[in-house]
C-alpha cells in the first residue's frame, strides 16, 4: 500500500525558546500552494468510549455521553459550512470501533512534496493505542484518491526506539502559504516526530511547548488565520512561545479568558485567510475576529467538544497539487 521513505531528508532550521527571535524574524520561508480539497471521516461510531484527554469526563468524572443524531447534525452543518465556502468534501466511511477517528485532521501529516509540488501525505504514529489503527485507514483512503503516501517507517527511521510520535495537523500547523511549520511539543507529538515531519515536508520549524493539559494538541490553542495573523490560547502557552508566535506573527488576536476551554475557540480553523469556521460559543472571540476584518462562520461542535475537539480537528485539509 505504501512505502518508507527512501532516505532520510536533510533538516530544515529549527527554532525554540531558546532561539534568538531576530533570526526567526529574518526567514524567509518559502511559498506554499493553496488549499485544496477538505477530508471529513463519517460520524457514525463517534463515541466516547475511553479518556485521552482532559475534555473526556464530566465534572463528576465519569465519561461524557454523546448525542449521536446531535453529532450527526453538526458533522452535516460543517461540511455543508465548507462547501458553501467553496472547499469539495470527500468522506472516509466509518469503521465500528473507532471512537475517535472522525477527527480527521491527527492521523496523517499534509504537505506539498517539495521535490515536484505533489499533493502528499506522511502518517501519524499515534500516541494512544485507541487511534493507533486510524493512519492506515485514512492512508489507504487518501492514496485511493491520488495523494501520495509516506511512511515512517523502515530501519533509517526506529519509531518505538526514537521515540517517534506525530498526531499529524494536531501538532504540526503550517503558517498560511508559507513553507513554515508550527511544532507542539506536550503529551502527544515527540519533538522527534515533529523534526522527522517537517525534513520530509523540507519546512523549517517552531517548536512550542504546551504547558496545559486542557490543551493536549497545538490546534487546540494556535490557529493560524492568515500569514500575518494567528489566533491564540495565551493560557495554554508558556510565555517564551509567545513571543516566538509574535516574531512570526505581528497580529496575534488572544482567546478571551474562558473561550479557550469551554468552546475550544482556539480550534478554529480558516481555509482562506477570510472566513474562519468557530464554534457558536465562542461569543467575544467571534467579535474580535469581526473587528479584525475575518467573517466568522459559528458552527454547533458541543457534542464533539466533550471528547476534545472543535472544527479544526474534525477535518484535514490537502493542499492544491
Amino acid at each position: 500500500m505504501y512505502g518508507p521513505m527512501p532516505s532520510a531528508p536533510d533538516m530544515p532550521a529549527v527554532f525554540d525558546a531558546t532561539s534568538s527571535v531576530a533570526a526567526l524574524r529574518a526567514l524567509r520561508p518559502l511559498p506554499l500552494p493553496p488549499w485544496g480539497r477538505v477530508v471529513l471521516v463519517d460520524p457514525e461510531h463517534f463515541d466516547v468510549r475511553w479518556a485521552i484527554n482532559a475534555h473526556m469526563r464530566g465534572a463528576d468524572g465519569a465519561l461524557q455521553q454523546i448525542d449521536r443524531p446531535r453529532a450527526r447534525q453538526q458533522w452535516q452543518a460543517l461540511r455543508a459550512a465548507y462547501e458553501r465556502i467553496g472547499f469539495r468534501t470527500v468522506v472516509l466511511p466509518a469503521t465500528e470501533g473507532l471512537c475517535d477517528q472522525v477527527f480527521s485532521a491527527n492521523p496523517v501529516f499534509p504537505f506539498s512534496d517539495p521535490k515536484d509540488g505533489a499533493c502528499a501525505v506522511l502518517l501519524s504514529v499515534m500516541r494512544h493505542a485507541e487511534r493507533a489503527a486510524e493512519p492506515a485507514l485514512l492512508g489507504a483512503f487518501l492514496q485511493a484518491q491520488g495523494v501520495r503516501l509516506l511512511a515512517l517507517e523502515g530501519e533509517e527511521h526506529d519509531v518505538a526506539a526514537k521515540n517517534v510520535i506525530l498526531e499529524g495537523n494536531g501538532d504540526l500547523l503550517f503558517v498560511p502559504r508559507r513553507r513554515l511549520l508550527l511544532g507542539g511539543i506536550g503529551p502527544r507529538s515527540s519533538r522527534e516526530g515533529l523534526l522527522l515531519a517537517a525534513a520530509h515536508a523540507a519546512a523549517p520549524l517552531v517548536l512550542l511547548r504546551l504547558n496545559n493539559p486542557d490543551y493536549y494538541h497545538l490546534d487546540t490553542c494556535v490557529a493560524p488565520l492568515d500569514a500575518r495573523t494567528a489566533l491564540v490560547v495565551r493560557e495554554a502557552l508558556p510565555p517564551e512561545e509567545m513571543i516566538l508566535l509574535e516574531s512570526i506573527f505581528p497580529r496575534l488576536i488572544c482567546v478571551p479568558e474562558g473561550e479557550g476551554r469551554i468552546a475550544m475557540a482556539g480550534n478554529a480553523h480558516s481555509p482562506d485567510g477570510r472566513f474562519v469556521l468557530i464554534d457558536a460559543a465562542a461569543t467575544k472571540t467571534r467579535e474580535l475576529l469581526l473587528a479584525q476584518g475575518f467573517e466568522p462562520i459559528p458552527l454547533d461542535t458541543s457534542e464533539f467538544r466533550k471528547s476534545g475537539g472543535s472544527v479544526f480537528c474534525l477535518k484535514l485539509m490537502l493542499f492544491a497539487g
